[in-house]
């Protein structure tokens, strides 16, 4: 719970450092469809520009997500919290090409017949997209990302390299 509390701490507090330069700042939510597990991921993040060279664009960002399931009895929800680093290629007027990876910490919740565990395991995610600008302050992100979690013990199981893909659709707005 303590590694918990410090990770979601030391995100925050960057998310916040990085809105001080409100001309490079930005905040988007998502919906995505994770290819394996069948169900909807929520997205939404917070991210500021760190460096930019010619069309390139360096930025970090702040990420939560949402993901649950429930089938016969058994419910389970996880929340990703990440760190992203987003390489922005922006030299096209009408879109942004973007790749970018990130890591971080999910917390796994699951109640099944009336008993509950959780745990808390490493996440990690490679993503690429694109971003069709609507205008200069508004973009609709299409992408795909790839998410790992490593082993999540519940109730005495474990459950091993829970992976998934996730082709995903989003808006993006910048301030």
């Amino acid at each position: 719970m303590k590694t918990q509390k410090t990770l979601i701490t030391t995100l925050t507090l960057l998310a916040l450092m990085g809105l001080q330069s409100v001309h490079a700042a930005y905040a988007g939510a998502g919906v995505g469809y994770l290819i394996d597990g069948q169900e909807e991921l929520l997205t939404t993040h917070v991210g500021f520009q760190v460096a930019e060279k010619s069309s390139v664009s360096h930025n970090v960002e702040f990420e939560i997500a949402y993901a649950d399931s429930s089938e016969m009895g058994v419910d389970i929800e996880i929340l990703p919290i990440m760190v992203n680093y987003r390489i922005v290629n922006t030299k096209h007027s009408s879109y942004d090409l973007y790749f970018g990876v990130g890591v971080g910490l999910s917390i796994v919740d699951v109640d099944a017949f009336g008993y509950s565990d959780d745990d808390s395991v490493l996440t990690a995610q490679a993503m690429v997209g694109i971003d069709f600008k609507m205008s200069d302050k508004a973009s609709i992100r299409l992408g795909y990302r790839y998410v790992y979690l490593d082993t999540v013990k519940v109730f005495d199981l474990e459950v091993r390299d829970p992976d998934d893909s996730v082709v995903e659709i989003g808006l993006v707005v910048k301030f």
